[in-house]
C-alpha cells in the first residue's frame, strides 16, 4: 500500500487493537509542523471523556513497514506506545489561557534560528546567536516523557502577557522542572554500554556463573581504551534528556562550567536534547569542530532534533557566550590592532632617534662656543 493507504488503514482499524475504553475515542490524522520545519503526519486517539491526547508520528512506521515489517506487528506498536503514553488529567482552554494558572508551568526549550524562520513568526521567543529559545506549556511529567503545549503569540495576547514575563518564568521554572545534568563523556558511554554491552544488559544478570564478573572486565578494558583516546568532552542536558540544550541558558549555568573548566569553552550543539562542552586549551580547531557537527547532523540525527550546524565558544574573560568564528574574528582584530600599535611605536623610536641625532651637532657647537668666552 502506497503512505495514503498506510494512514487510512491506521486511522480505520487502531481502535481493533486498543482496549474498550477507547472504542468511542475520536481518532484523527494530521499533519504538524515539527522543529526545522519539518512536516509529519500524527495520529491522535481522544477518548470521550478526555480532552488531551498525545500524537504518535506515522511516518517513521511507513518506513519500517517498506522494509518489510509486519503490518499487524506495527498497529500492535502504535496500540502499545498510545496505552503507555497517556496524559492522566484534562485542561481546558480557559485554563491554558489563564497566566495566573499556568506560569509556574512555563518552560522554554531551544532551536535553530535559520531552519525555523517562518515558525518561529508565529512564536514568542528571544535570540541567542544563531538560537531561539521558544516556550511551552508543561502539561504532565513522566520517567519516560514530558507532555507540553506550545506557546504562539496569539495564545500570549489572549494571556494578557509579553515576551518578558514569558521568559522570567521560564528561568525560574524549566531549572526546577527539568533539572540540569553535567557529565563526561565517559561516564555516560559507560552507561550507555553497561545497559546494552555485547547485546546484553549486564545490570540484569543475576546468575552466579562469572558471566557478569567476565562482562564487568571486559567492559572495564573497552573503557580504558576509549579513554585515552578522546578529548575530554561534557555532555550537558537534563534529567529527562528531552529538550536539554535548553540547561545551557539556565541562570548561571555558562558560568558555573567555565569555573570548572578553569577557562574558556567551546558548545557543540548535539542536538536539541544536549550539548557538548569541550575546553578551549588552543589545542582545537573551531572550524575542524564545526565539520564534526554537520556530519553528525547529517548522519546521526534526526532531523527534527538537530539543533544548529555551528559551534559556540564562551569566553570566560567577557563572560559572553558567541559563536566561535567571531571569536576567532575578534583574536584576529585585536592580533591586527596590536600589530598596527607596534608598528606606530616603532615609527615613533625612530623618529625620535633621528631627532636626537640632529640635535647632537647644534648642541656641540653651544657647549665649545661656551668654553671659548
Amino acid at each position: 500500500m502506497n503512505y495514503q493507504e498506510f494512514k487510512d488503514f491506521v486511522k480505520e482499524n487502531i481502535k481493533d487493537y486498543l482496549p474498550e475504553k477507547y472504542q468511542d475515542a475520536d481518532v484523527q490524522v494530521c499533519e504538524f509542523s515539527k522543529n526545522n520545519n519539518l512536516k509529519l503526519d500524527g495520529l491522535t486517539v481522544t477518548p470521550p471523556d478526555q480532552n488531551v491526547a498525545p500524537t504518535i508520528y506515522l511516518n517513521s512506521f511507513y518506513e519500517q513497514y517498506q522494509d518489510g515489517r509486519a503490518m499487524e506487528d506495527i498497529m500492535n506498536s502504535l496500540a502499545g506506545m498510545r496505552e503507555d503514553i497517556n496524559v492522566d488529567k484534562n485542561i481546558s482552554v480557559e485554563q491554558l489561557l489563564n497566566y495566573d494558572e499556568v506560569k509556574d508551568s512555563i518552560i522554554f526549550r531551544v532551536v535553530g534560528v535559520e531552519a525555523n524562520q517562518e515558525r518561529l513568526q508565529n512564536l514568542p521567543h528571544r535570540i541567542e546567536n544563531d538560537m531561539a529559545l521558544i516556550y511551552q506549556i508543561l502539561l504532565q511529567k513522566e520517567e519516560d516523557g514530558i507532555a507540553t503545549t506550545q506557546i504562539s503569540n496569539d495564545m500570549m495576547g489572549l494571556m494578557g502577557v509579553n515576551e518578558t514575563m514569558l521568559h522570567d518564568a521560564a528561568m525560574e521554572n524549566t531549572p526546577r522542572e527539568l533539572p540540569m545534568t553535567f557529565r563526561s563523556m565517559d561516564t555516560v558511554m559507560r552507561e550507555i554500554l553497561r545497559k546494552d554491552f555485547m547485546g546484553i544488559n549486564i545490570d540484569e544478570i543475576t546468575e552466579d556463573d562469572g558471566l557478569k564478573e567476565f562482562l564487568e572486565a571486559l567492559l572495564e578494558e573497552s573503557m580504558t581504551e576509549v579513554e585515552q583516546e578522546h578529548i575530554p568532552m561534557y555532555v550537558l542536558s537534563n534529567e529527562g534528556g528531552v529538550g536539554g540544550a535548553a540547561a545551557l541558558f539556565y541562570p548561571k549555568v555558562q558560568e558555573q562550567i567555565a569555573e570548572q573548566m578553569d577557562g574558556d569553552y567551546f558548545v557543540l550543539p548535539s542536538s536539541v536534547h544536549e550539548t557538548l562542552i569541550v575546553p578551549d586549551n588552543g589545542e582545537l580547531n573551531y572550524q575542524e569542530l564545526r565539520e564534526m557537527v554537520n556530519e553528525v547532523n547529517e548522519t546521526q540525527v534526526a532531523p527534527d532534533e538537530v539543533l544548529t550546524g555551528e559551534v559556540y565558544s564562551y569566553d570566560k574573560e567577557s563572560n559572553q557566550l558567541m559563536l566561535a568564528s567571531e571569536k576567532a574574528e575578534r583574536s584576529q582584530a585585536v592580533e591586527k590592532t596590536d600589530e598596527k600599535k607596534t608598528s606606530i611605536m616603532d615609527t615613533l623610536k625612530a623618529k625620535k632617534e633621528e631627532a636626537m641625532q640632529n640635535m647632537s651637532a647644534p648642541m656641540g657647537q653651544m657647549k665649545t662656543a661656551e668654553m671659548e668666552i
